[in-house]
């Protein structure tokens, strides 16, 4: 994606494929410092770029290319945002995702009750509309 993307010009999915590439480079090419700096640089695009892949770019920066530079608290915002954005846009899935991994950045920050910072609406509200989908997919059951 990342060279199509560098030839071709970029598309919406353009900056998540580079923020994942700015998570590879650390681990496997041990240049935490480089991919730091090109997921960096793909959020700098993000910004001037909204689409459906703007949530899944910022959970993956905030969660899995800033703890390596910074404190783990340094992402807590863009994945807050990144929930905030798919349970805007109906991204029940990842809106979930983003929860979860909010909850253990918060774990992982040593806070002492991790439910007093989530939003308690952003859960409920996911709960709700699952509820919904849920219900408006069932068939009716046949009575024999």
């Amino acid at each position: 994606m990342v060279n199509l993307s560098l030839e071709h010009g970029n598309s919406d999915a353009s900056c998540f494929a580079y923020v994942f590439l700015g998570m590879i480079a650390g681990p496997h090419f041990e240049n935490y410092a480089g991919g730091f700096q090109f997921a960096s640089w793909a959020m700098s695009l993000q910004k001037s770029a909204v689409g459906r892949y703007q949530a899944r770019t910022y959970m993956a920066f905030g969660n899995f290319v800033m703890p390596w530079t910074r404190h783990v608290r340094s992402g807590r915002e863009l994945v807050r945002r990144a929930f905030d954005i798919a349970n805007k846009a109906g991204d029940l899935t990842f809106a979930a995702y983003s929860c979860n991994n909010l909850n253990t950045n918060l774990l992982a920050a040593e806070m002492r009750c991790p439910a007093r910072n989530v939003r308690p609406n952003g859960a409920s509200s996911l709960r709700r509309r699952r509820s919904s989908a849920s219900s408006s997919r069932s068939s009716p059951r046949s009575s024999n």
